[in-house]
């Protein structure tokens, strides 16, 4: 007994494992937080105004670029995309939004990246492109003074920027994706616009730009909003506004 008991006592000194060392478990990567654009809109510190293209004007050629961007921590761009939009004014607009700088937006206090969405308007009764936010001139100061309507329309209306309209929507009807647009993997930003009446219904809608896919789909569900009526000198007055409608496929 006394011969084998070094044997057995061997085996079990080599049968032991030491633990392995501990591996720090990597922070989970945060993604970026969707935020509207009305939202982010109030957080821009410096514009960089689009340059109408000369081709385009000659052209013709008018609508709305829509982007897909990525605001960092630091209120820089990250990433930028188009989601639709004419190609004639698609890299005036991607040129101009990249160079845009916003104030950090911050969740309990901390700075944190940011998913959202860019409009910037083309069209050849401005002199410049106008940001889908704020409306009026783009490079200019964007004050709560709507400007006036076309010669066109009837005097008693005034075009207000989407923004502002935004803040004044009562009821939004979700739009259905279409089935055949799901199927073709179609997506972007169907661009209207409309007349919202002193009774805040919409009117008068007509497509800007968009998928074409997606154009009736819009229409259909934005045809169901109201609003609040927009008041000018304590009367509620008809607005000549725009309304975007994205449809996006999440995986």
């Amino acid at each position: 007994m006394s011969r084998l008991a070094p044997c057995c006592l061997a085996v079990l000194l080599l049968t032991v494992v030491p633990p392995a060392p501990a591996q720090d478990t990597p922070a989970p990567i945060q993604a970026p937080m969707r935020v509207s654009a009305g939202v982010i809109a109030g957080l821009l510190e410096t514009k960089v105004a689009p340059i109408y293209p000369p081709e385009a004007k000659a052209a013709k050629v008018q609508g709305a670029v829509v982007m897909h961007a990525i605001i960092g921590k630091t209120g820089l761009i990250e990433e930028l995309v188009v989601i639709s939009g004419p190609e004639m004014l698609r890299s005036s607009a991607l040129d101009a939004v990249r160079e845009w700088t916003y104030k950090p937006y911050r969740l309990n206090g901390n700075p944190v990246e940011v998913d959202t969405i860019i409009t910037v308007n083309y069209s050849l009764n401005q002199s410049e492109p106008s940001d889908g936010v704020h409306g009026g001139v783009m490079g200019g100061v964007a004050t709560g003074t709507p400007p006036l309507a076309p010669a066109s329309s009837p005097s008693s209306r005034i075009r207000v920027s989407p923004g502002v309209m935004a803040g004044l929507i009562d009821t939004k009807k979700t739009p259905v994706y279409p089935e055949d647009a799901k199927a073709a993997h179609i997506t972007g930003a169907v661009v209207l616009s409309g007349v919202v009446d002193t009774h805040g219904k919409v009117t008068d809608l007509n497509v800007v730009d968009g998928p074409e896919m997606l154009r009736q789909a819009a229409i259909d569900a934005v045809s169901q909003w109201t609003y609040k009526p927009y008041v000018l000198n304590g009367k509620p007055v008809e607005v000549i506004t725009t309304m975007t409608v994205h449809f996006m496929l999440l995986d």
